[in-house]
């Protein structure tokens, strides 16, 4: 829900309407070659929205944002958990998740997006973080991130014996009375391309 503030600019509110539809780190990452192909695409907002957090206080730029999405060096634990945090940050930002998106979390004991989210920025921030505390809050980022902690990637891709693909998966999550009765698989070659259904399963029951 898009309004104007005459003080303070323009406010961007989730409202929940869209579900959750995280994005991971790459897609972030490729929003700083410019927009995506879904007209998505970097704004003086997410920079205003980022830089509320204390670990990203400093962000003035969307250069910066590309900054910090590019952990440095790249095997610094701290540095990788920074860049989830940033990919969690976006996902708030662009209203994909919302702080209220209730969680299964394998990382702790937070409950909703929002807890982990504060408990992550406040890891990071602490002038006195240890690789035990980023590897924690990389954890609470990625999990939200990949979707895993929303039960909205159950799907697992495998190589079989016979060389060819095999997927496997839990049952979706559903808020209401009725399951699944068959799956639709869609794939594409690159994040460019667009998506084409490659299968459709066999009824369930």
């Amino acid at each position: 829900d898009d309004s104007c503030n005459a003080a303070t600019g323009c406010v961007n509110t989730p409202n929940g309407s869209c579900g959750s539809n995280p994005k991971t780190q790459g897609y972030w990452k490729r929003l700083c070659r410019g927009p995506h192909p879904s007209g998505d695409f970097y704004s003086a907002g997410d920079v205003d929205c980022v830089n509320n957090t204390c670990t990203f206080a400093t962000v003035a730029t969307t250069a910066d944002i590309c900054d910090r999405l590019q952990p440095n060096p790249t095997n610094d634990k701290c540095e990788q958990a920074e860049a989830q945090f940033m990919s969690l940050m976006l996902n708030l930002c662009k209203g994909r998740v919302s702080p209220s998106s209730p969680i299964d979390s394998s990382c702790g004991a937070n409950t909703t997006v929002g807890a982990s989210q504060q408990q992550a920025d406040s890891l990071l921030c602490s002038p006195t973080r240890t690789p035990a505390q980023c590897t924690t809050a990389q954890c609470e980022s990625e999990e939200i991130n990949s979707g895993a902690a929303l039960h909205v990637t159950s799907l697992k891709v495998s190589k079989d014996v016979s060389g060819g693909v095999r997927l496997t998966w839990g049952s979706p999550y559903q808020g209401g009375i009725e399951a699944a009765v068959q799956y639709r698989v869609w794939g594409r070659p690159n994040s460019e391309s667009p998506w084409t259904q490659l299968a459709v399963t066999q009824s369930l029951f």
